[in-house]
């Protein structure tokens, strides 16, 4: 009988570093099993890393600014119907990594935000909040 031959997990590899490796449930995976769409990984995945070296303030920034971008789109755009209809594992993807607070509260309200025409816009003003003041603790000097 032929060994069935195992080929490493693609999960366990990563481009440029080794950041995303220490989650127990990773981040790409989280995006693909639940379909998370772009626009929500992108923050996800940036407040995941801000804390790895060389990320910090300029993940935090994109955030802000990828906020700004849906607030434009949404304005530009009042009959688009989103699909998505938030993610119940959020949670379970929360603990099972061990995030912290700020972490966790920007993943709960993107994920639960998908209303346009300015309604839920309070989620995205909040993640904006909670981003100025990571900014604000995390670097006093605005990065320099």
């Amino acid at each position: 009988m032929k060994k069935e031959q195992t080929r490493p997990s693609e999960l366990n590899k990563q481009v440029g570093g080794a950041y995303y490796k220490t989650f127990k449930f990773q981040p790409y995976e989280f995006f693909f099993i639940y379909q998370i769409p772009h626009h929500k990984a992108a923050i996800i995945r940036r407040i995941l890393r801000y804390r790895a070296p060389n990320k910090g303030l300029i993940d935090l920034q994109k955030i802000l600014h990828e906020i700004d971008i849906i607030v434009e789109l949404e304005d530009r755009d009042r009959d688009f119907k989103p699909r998505f209809r938030g993610c119940t594992k959020a949670m379970e993807f929360i603990k099972e990594n061990e995030l912290i607070h700020p972490q966790a509260t920007v993943i709960t309200k993107i994920l639960s935000y998908d209303t346009y025409q300015g309604h839920g816009r309070e989620d995205l003003l909040d993640i904006k909040k909670i981003v100025k003041v990571i900014i604000a603790e995390e670097y006093p000097s605005g990065g320099e």
